[in-house]
């Protein structure tokens, strides 16, 4: 029995939608897409439970989180070939104009930021899961000793804990 036969008949969301007369791999594939959107929304919060673990409580400050932010969007724009020129011309302009709202900041840096992505061909979500992954394996006290040397020069938030 392969698998799909095999769910077919022991899984009870197979189970479910059988009276609707779906093929199973239709079933599969709606179920995966559902997994993916579940993982997608629940992944914030694993981020946010790492850097805690790792570094405290600093890592819940508002201002550490906008600082690391920025720090991977500049980063992000020198890969790509960014002038450092372009950069100050671009935070000079946004400077010059009143703060928006944080909320539609938030929405259009991801929007910007998955359309980038899809013009280089990537997926934002599996890089940021294959990230993920990396990250985990550098062992705390490399985090330690990165967030110490960001301090000492004024890019990141005292570490308490």
């Amino acid at each position: 029995m392969d698998a799909i036969e095999q769910a077919r008949t022991s899984d009870p969301w197979v189970k479910a939608w059988a009276p609707l007369q779906c093929p199973s791999e239709i079933i599969f594939d709606l179920l995966n897409h559902f997994d993916e959107q579940r993982a997608r929304a629940e992944r914030p919060a694993a981020f946010l439970a790492w850097a805690v673990e790792t570094f405290g409580p600093v890592a819940k400050l508002r201002s550490e989180r906008l600082m690391r932010f920025v720090e991977e969007a500049i980063e992000l724009a020198q890969a790509e070939g960014m002038e450092l020129s372009t950069l100050d011309r671009i935070a000079s302009r946004v400077y010059s104009q009143p703060a928006g709202s944080v909320s539609k900041e938030i929405a259009q840096a991801q929007v910007c930021l998955e359309t980038l992505s899809e013009v280089l061909g990537e997926s934002a979500s599996a890089l940021a899961e294959k990230e993920f992954e990396r990250v985990r394996s550098i062992p705390r006290e490399e985090w330690i000793r990165r967030h110490a040397a960001k301090q000492a020069i004024g890019i990141a938030e005292p570490a308490h804990g």
